[in-house]
């Protein structure tokens, strides 16, 4: 008993550490950059043309179907269906504030 439960404790201690080790790879920070940059370009206030073309693209890309948007999460280590689901009511009531 005392064995297999030092296993799990190990294999989960082994787990947590691999993931830590990924979550801080470079390359998985920038992907989350990209996601939260276009989150951030979706909620945004446009003052210029550039600037609501920005948003039109970013809402595009975040609430459509698009796998260029999935290749990003899983490169990200974030999960596409949830950020879709959580962001949509919130990007959705944004637009609407900035449309009217």
């Amino acid at each position: 008993m005392f064995k297999k439960k030092y296993i799990y404790e190990w294999d989960n201690l082994e787990r947590t550490y691999r993931e830590d080790i990924i979550n801080r790879l470079p390359e998985r920070r920038l992907w989350k950059a990209v996601v939260l940059n276009a989150i951030t370009d979706a909620m945004s206030n446009p003052s210029t043309k550039y600037c609501r073309m920005n948003k039109l693209r970013a809402l595009s890309w975040l609430l459509n179907d698009d796998n260029n948007f999935c290749r990003v999460c899983d490169l990200a280590g974030l999960s596409s269906h949830e950020i879709r689901n959580k962001l949509k009511p919130i990007l959705d009531n944004a637009n609407e504030v900035t449309t009217h």
